[in-house]
């Protein structure tokens, strides 16, 4: 068995280019709730999907950092959308009780 010259080429995960880019798009749209929300999530997803494939491969696959910041950028996303949604309806409340 002969030893090859060059290291062998580890592809990306399948899941953690899209979960990094999606997790930057929910971050861009936190003003927009719901489309932060749902774009988080399936980053989420996306990034625990391509995470438990380097563990079970880890010759065959690499791009752990990117799915980590993927899942990362996701929860941010969507925690930047809970609380900018909270301070929405309690301006809405507030300004009701003015009126």
């Amino acid at each position: 068995m002969e030893q090859s010259a060059y290291p062998v080429q580890k592809e990306n995960a399948p899941g953690a280019v899209p979960s990094l880019v999606l997790g930057i798009i929910s971050m861009v749209f936190t003003f927009t709730s719901i489309i932060s929300i749902v774009l988080g999530i399936i980053a989420i997803v996306l990034g625990v999907k391509a995470k438990k494939n380097i563990k079970t491969e880890p010759t065959r696959y690499e791009g752990d950092g990117l799915a980590i910041a993927g899942i990362v950028l996701g929860a941010i996303g969507i925690a930047g959308a809970v609380i900018f949604t909270i301070w929405i309806i309690t301006a809405i409340v507030a300004a009701s009780y003015w009126l």
